[in-house]
């Protein structure tokens, strides 16, 4: 059961990544603390390790121009993100200018990263995520 919970806000986080228009090529490492969750207690809250999304090739940049873009977690079914919202934190030198994290509900995490030009490769953190089970099963 853990594997799958693990294996589930991997794809969320992956998925959620490819809606970002962008002609930077990213590869996101999930936290794995997902991986000893147990839903038998809707009390205990869990938090994930750090969640990196690491720019390969320069140019993080939402369609490969400047601005803001916004990077969307969701919770599977049964789960919750729990207050407040994550820490960010991001490489110096590369694009990015600032990123805010907001939890807009129980299930859904938005991440703003401002980007300014040039083509210097980016790395974002998604530090101190928490979840927990809404119910236990």
């Amino acid at each position: 059961m853990s594997k799958n919970i693990f294996m589930r806000f991997t794809i969320l986080t992956i998925l959620s990544i490819v809606g970002l228009q962008s002609f930077a090529q990213l590869v996101v490492t999930p936290g794995t603390g997902g991986t000893n969750i147990c839903s038998n207690a809707a009390t205990n809250t869990y938090t994930l390790d750090t969640i990196k999304i690491t720019e390969t090739a320069g140019g993080f940049q939402p369609g490969g121009g400047v601005g803001s873009c916004n990077v969307v977690l969701r919770t599977p079914v049964g789960w919750k993100f729990v207050s407040p919202a994550p820490s960010l934190a991001f490489l110096s030198g590369g694009n990015i200018t600032s990123a805010s994290a907001t939890l807009v509900n129980d299930s859904t995490l938005s991440v703003t990263p401002v980007i300014a030009a040039g083509s210097g490769a980016d790395a974002l953190f998604i530090i101190g995520l928490k979840v927990t089970a809404l119910s236990a099963s």
